[in-house]
């Protein structure tokens, strides 16, 4: 069952709506990402009642959705026996405030049913008995899928394999499965591919174990390319990188690191980075964390957090210990006006 789900039981279609308004209003303040599904994959349950819940009513509906967690939503709950509750009538809004602070609350408790739930399948797998050792092992692997779940692990993509072949200076001639070659030439600080772009994001997205590997000769490099465009590595850095952290923070990077843009990097290669634009703007002339550019930029936190990812494999971001705030919040005006002059730029390169 995914987690940070949520549904509605007896709500009608218009106070299905608002709650969802609501919610989207509260998303930047959330620690979680929530999402309106189906009430039978919903991984918590808001039951709502305008004469008030029985106990035999809820028990019924726990019952129905026993792998939920069920929040109880009425202006009578003292008949309840339950561990989570909102205290309104079901035809007014919920206060913001306590909402944001009862889905932060739902969240925890969902991660520790799913890493528990991961144990225990672990321990099923591996049969393990009630050994020092093996409980040692047991806890390692949990410890490994948390980490691996919550953090960019650049190794697990191919963006390792080019840090890789950059730090080392070795020349790669990188085959994905469906047989395009990606050659990297750290000397000369630029690539090339041999296929369409499409086929190059899926090979960003695999592993070294998924694609042949070879090292090259910078005379084989010069005759195996010798008749395809090359383009910038740094373009690549950039866009592996996007590619694979898709919202996720590198580890050893939080969201309250205070930080700082050297300069900006270049995007000229993405036609799709207005938003990116706002982002660098803001970061050049502020020294925050990342939740106050999102407040600020109106950004959302994922795509603050994809473009720190890659100016700092980049080198392009500098950790500060003073927070220094000098701009008010992006007006639509301004944010108008950025999108009209990144449009006259007309960078048809294909982008993400």
């Amino acid at each position: 069952m995914p987690k940070t789900t949520l549904a509605f039981h007896n709500f009608n279609k218009k106070q299905s709506e608002n709650f969802s308004a609501i919610l989207t209003l509260s998303a930047i303040s959330l620690n979680d990402k929530w999402n309106v599904v189906a009430i039978e994959v919903a991984s918590a349950i808001f039951v709502g009642s305008e004469q008030g819940l029985t106990q035999n009513a809820w028990d019924e509906i726990q019952s129905k959705y026993i792998d939920a967690i069920l929040v109880a939503y009425s202006d009578n709950l003292a008949p309840l026996k339950s561990k989570y509750e909102l205290l309104t009538k079901i035809t007014k809004l919920p206060a913001r405030a306590e909402l944001i602070v009862l889905l932060n609350q739902l969240a925890i408790e969902l991660e520790q049913k799913a890493l528990s739930a991961t144990t225990e399948s672990l321990e099923t797998e591996l049969i393990m008995d009630q050994s020092l050792e093996n409980k040692e092992m047991a806890d390692d692997l949990t410890e490994t899928i948390r980490v691996e779940s919550r953090f960019f692990l650049p190794n697990d993509y191919f963006l390792g394999v080019l840090l890789e072949s950059i730090e080392l200076r070795r020349i790669y001639d990188c085959k994905s499965p469906c047989g395009a070659h990606l050659y990297l030439c750290p000397q000369q600080k630029k690539y090339v591919f041999s296929a369409k772009r499409t086929d190059l994001k899926e090979l960003l997205l695999m592993s070294a174990d998924d694609f042949t590997i070879t090292e090259l000769s910078q005379m084989d490099f010069e005759q195996n390319t010798k008749s395809m465009e090359s383009k910038k590595l740094n373009d690549l850095l950039w866009l592996a990188t996007i590619v694979g952290s898709q919202g996720r923070l590198m580890k050893g990077h939080g969201l309250d690191d205070v930080i700082h843009l050297k300069h900006w990097p270049d995007i000229s290669h993405i036609k799709t980075a207005n938003h990116y634009l706002i982002i660098a703007a803001f970061m050049s002339r502020n020294t925050v964390d990342m939740e106050t550019i999102v407040d600020h930029t109106e950004q959302t936190l994922e795509d603050v957090i994809d473009f720190h990812n890659g100016c700092h494999v980049l080198g392009l971001i500098e950790r500060d210990d003073e927070f220094s705030l000098n701009s008010q919040p992006v007006s639509d005006k301004l944010r108008q006006l950025r999108g009209r002059i990144f449009e006259s730029l007309h960078l048809n390169i294909a982008g993400e």
